[in-house]
């Protein structure tokens, strides 16, 4: 998605997004984005989200154990309902 702005000078942001079945908001988004981006970072980007990508599995693991151990304790502090006789 390069080049947002130069077609949205020549149609218009509106007829733009409508063509591309998007919303404004996210043309702008795409246009600000391309414009940030140069030859010499790319590497540096991918590198930064490579290892991002690899940090997220392990947060996420660490929210699981939490959320497992969060739930065992409530689990353990609950007393057992009493039974009604019939």
């Amino acid at each position: 998605m390069t080049r947002f702005d130069t077609a949205a000078g020549l149609f218009g942001k509106g007829r733009l997004a409508d063509e591309l079945c998007i919303t404004v908001p996210t043309l702008n988004f795409n246009i600000n984005r391309d414009r940030g981006e140069s030859d010499p970072n790319i590497p540096d980007v991918a590198a930064a989200r490579r290892s991002r990508g690899e940090q997220l599995p392990a947060h996420a693991r660490k929210l699981r154990e939490a959320k497992l151990l969060q739930f065992a304790k409530r689990a353990a502090n609950r007393s057992p309902k009493p039974t009604r006789p019939c």
